[in-house]
């Protein structure tokens, strides 16, 4: 099974007072969002990953996110939709889903597949070489 390194839209930021939100300073439309290590996914784009039913399952937090003042000027009457915390908790290269070094995002092809029925124009996708088998 191939897996591929998947570096996302990245237009959020973390604010740490009081819960966790995540505030969008832009967004270009994409289902899957990141800032390494955290990943965020819509709603229908979680739906599509649950379907996949994973050998390791994948886990969704349902997230608080804003939007920032220099968001609200740019986009006038534009919602964010709500989105879904991923934790990946796989093995890169061998799960349907694992981070490489705690950090990068490395997928199945099938989960791969999901991915592209959705919006991830912004997505970097790249060939992921296992070490251990290169």
């Amino acid at each position: 099974m191939p897996f591929v390194l998947v570096k996302p839209e990245t237009s959020i930021r973390v604010e740490r007072r009081g819960p966790p939100a995540y505030r969008f300073d832009y967004w270009l439309g994409d289902d899957l969002m990141g800032s390494p290590p955290v990943f965020l996914v819509t709603g229908r784009l979680k739906d599509a990953l649950l379907a996949l039913d994973p050998e390791v399952p994948f886990h969704f937090e349902p997230i608080r996110v804003e939007s920032s003042s220099f968001y609200l000027a740019r986009n006038p009457g534009r919602e964010l939709p709500a989105f879904w915390r991923w934790h990946v908790e796989g093995r890169p290269g061998v799960d349907d889903a694992g981070l490489l070094a705690g950090w990068d995002l490395v997928v199945s092809g099938r989960v791969l597949e999901a991915l592209l029925a959705f919006r991830v124009e912004q997505a970097q996708i790249l060939q992921f070489r296992d070490r251990a088998t290169a």
